[in-house]
């Protein structure tokens, strides 16, 4: 009894150890699985962070590099294709590529008539001009219009200085010797008697350099004037010696400034030929001629209010009535000075009533660097100069450094014969303005 008791007991024993074993491995089960889930939802989520942090970078990456690539693009396109073309003294400049490096002292043979760009677009696709704004870079030549044959030549012409990058074209609207080659008005055909005009209207010749995105420039040599003064010999300088018309050196006649007609001659001119189109008008010649003896000519003019006035008045006078002239009928209009070299270079000059320095009224000078107008021994921004004709780099090359302070306070334009030397010189300060000059027309 006491046995069975006891193997009861026992039984019972073992079954409550074996049912707490189970209850214990049951219990414990689903705990561990839960930490295990924990720990592995955990771990993915760090992955999947990481994931999405490295697609963060490289979208970043890849943003910054299109980026980078875009801006190169950009600047690229600004500086514009480079061609390291060299230009010799027998070879003509290329005209979509300037070779900056200095050839030295050349000749003044070299390629008359070839012509640099310092910048180049596409002849095939050109972009649209605005005229009035070509003022600030003009890259001109002058086109002589008496050697025109026809409305045909003339596109001819100027097909080829489009292609060369040219932006404007200058022509004479009076010569020096008084020839106006063109109607103008009742007072120029007067005086020229249906002489020496071309059989091409002067409107035609501006609208065509306008359809083809051409800045037009017109000169007008102003006092400098044979065949007025013969046409008005009381508008004229006289010889104190005989009272007849004076006559210079070089067998020029001259009007006299001091007369209010010539004065209005030239004022005349001048509002006639901003009515035909002209985008600029320069004076030439606006001045009274160099004389070593001024009391060889006659200046005053009976019945002439202003005979009390000085050579500088009458001359600066004369400037601002032409810019006021301007203002008035056609304000977007350019008026130029043309003053001889020499005169830029030396002092005031009171034969002539021409101090560059005060004659302010105007929008731009233009001055020739044409080494043939520089006197032998002349001292340009220090240096001196003992045959400039034959050293025509170093010349134009003083020259560009002597106005390089003008260009900084006024518009400057530099005009010159189409020599490589020369224009070399002249690319070397980068002025952005100049104007070459070939009289038979021909601009390789």
């Amino acid at each position: 009894m006491q046995n069975n008791n006891k193997n009861n007991n026992q039984n019972n024993n073992n079954k409550t150890r074996n049912t707490s074993y189970y209850k214990s491995r049951v219990n414990h089960s689903p705990k561990q699985k839960k930490e295990k889930s924990v720990y592995l939802d955990k771990a993915k989520k760090r992955q999947w962070n990481n994931y999405k942090l490295t697609v963060f970078v490289m979208f970043i990456l890849m943003v910054v590099f299109s980026l980078l690539i875009g801006l190169g693009m950009f600047l690229n396109s600004l500086v514009g294709p480079v061609d390291d073309t060299e230009d010799t003294e027998d070879t003509p400049l290329n005209l979509f590529t300037t070779n900056s490096n200095s050839q030295g002292s050349q000749n003044n043979q070299d390629n008359t008539g070839s012509v640099f760009t310092p910048g180049q677009t596409d002849p095939e696709h050109p972009q649209p001009v605005e005229i009035s704004e070509i003022f600030y870079n003009y890259n001109g030549v002058y086109l002589d219009v008496e050697k025109l044959e026809s409305l045909e030549s003339l596109q001819s012409f100027i097909d080829n200085i489009k292609s060369k990058n040219i932006n404007a074209v200058n022509i004479d609207i009076k010569k020096e010797d008084g020839t106006v080659p063109y109607y103008i008005n009742s007072d120029t055909d007067s005086v020229m008697n249906g002489m020496g005009q071309i059989n091409i209207s002067v409107e035609d010749i501006i609208k065509i350099l306008h359809d083809n995105d051409l800045y037009v420039s017109g000169t007008i040599a102003c006092f400098k004037d044979s065949l007025a003064s013969n046409y008005w010999v009381m508008r004229a300088l006289r010889s104190s010696a005989t009272s007849i018309i004076w006559e210079d050196s070089a067998g020029n006649y001259w009007l006299n400034a001091y007369s209010s007609g010539a004065r209005n001659y030239i004022s005349g001119i001048i509002e006639s030929s901003v009515k035909l189109g002209f985008d600029e008008i320069i004076l030439s010649w606006f001045f009274f001629p160099n004389v070593s003896n001024e009391s060889s000519i006659i200046y005053e003019i009976e019945g002439e209010e202003n005979n009390d006035m000085t050579k500088y008045e009458i001359v600066k006078n004369f400037v601002a009535d032409q810019m006021y002239l301007l203002d008035n009928i056609a304000p977007k209009v350019k008026l130029g000075l043309e003053i001889p070299v020499r005169n830029f270079l030396n002092l005031p000059n009171e034969t002539m009533g021409l101090n560059t320095f005060d004659l302010d009224l105007c929008n731009f000078y233009a001055t020739s660097f044409d080494p043939a107008d520089i006197l032998a021994g002349s001292t340009v921004n220090g240096q001196t100069i003992a045959n400039p004709e034959n050293n025509p780099y170093e010349t134009v090359k003083a020259l560009c450094a002597h106005f390089e302070y003008i260009s900084k306070n006024k518009q400057f334009r530099p005009y010159m014969p189409a020599y490589n030397s020369q224009k070399q010189a002249l690319f070397e300060y980068d002025m952005n303005a100049w104007q070459l000059v070939n009289y038979d027309d021909n601009y390789y």
